[in-house]
């Protein structure tokens, strides 16, 4: 599996001997696209080596065939600290005069250790059809970053998006890359004082229960009189 892959949108089909084969890792053409927003998308990436120098391009080519084809959106040094982890970076908004339904295809571009530590440039791409923000409803499966980390300028932050991205529950065999081992001991922690209370409140409950039983009992025997013969008997009949 490719050092640094795309979660979304999804990518194209790759193979080990292919990652490093411009512009986009693999011999596949455009075989699929991912409907994406026309403002506030992101990518969500999985790191799953030591990865360095993550670049994200795009091609406005209806089948990019050389690096040439593509812009650089993010640079670089924008996505910082990465190593086992992954997570989801904002992406520029196209240019303005962008149509609804305008093909495209992002890029990644990295470099991570492949043979016997070797550094090498490889490549994953991704093909996308915009779409009017208002039609775009799918659930971006977005989680945290372990390690990475995204520096955003002030002068772009308006391009992170103002909701959220809903996590998948299909995606619970990644999100695991993208916790810390503190963060798993700290959701187990939670999920054990939650059981821990719960037993606490139904133990409680109970013996409010018993309590009020047993004093509503003793009520009833104090104001209750009794003949000689051992025997209840109305406060009329008295």
């Amino acid at each position: 599996m490719d050092p640094v892959r795309f979660i979304w949108p999804h990518s194209r089909e790759q193979n080990a001997a292919q990652y490093s084969a411009s512009p986009c890792g693999s011999a596949a053409g455009v075989i699929n696209r991912t409907y994406f927003p026309l403002s506030h998308g992101v990518l969500a990436l999985v790191i799953e080596e030591d990865t360095s120098n993550i670049q994200v391009s795009i091609s406005y080519k209806e089948n990019p065939m050389s690096n040439d084809d593509f812009v650089i959106l993010i640079k670089p040094n924008r996505i910082k600290g990465t190593g086992l982890g992954g997570g989801c970076y904002p992406v520029p908004d196209p240019p303005k005069n962008t149509m609804n339904e305008t093909d495209a295809t992002l890029q990644i571009k990295y470099q991570a250790p492949i043979d016997h530590g070797n550094i090498e440039t490889s490549y994953s791409c991704a093909d996308i059809r915009y779409i009017a923000s208002g039609s775009f409803h799918p659930r971006v499966p977005c989680f945290s970053n372990a390690s990475g980390e995204f520096i955003l300028p002030s002068s772009t932050s308006s391009a992170v998006p103002s909701i959220q991205p809903t996590i998948k529950a299909d995606l619970a065999g990644s999100l695991k890359i993208g916790l810390r081992r503190g963060a798993i001991a700290g959701i187990a922690t939670g999920v054990l004082v939650g059981v821990v209370l719960i037993v606490l409140s139904y133990v409680g409950y109970r013996r409010y229960q018993h309590w009020g039983g047993a004093r509503h009992y003793h009520l009833s025997v104090r104001n209750s009189k009794w003949d000689g013969a051992g025997n209840v008997v109305s406060g009329r009949e008295a």
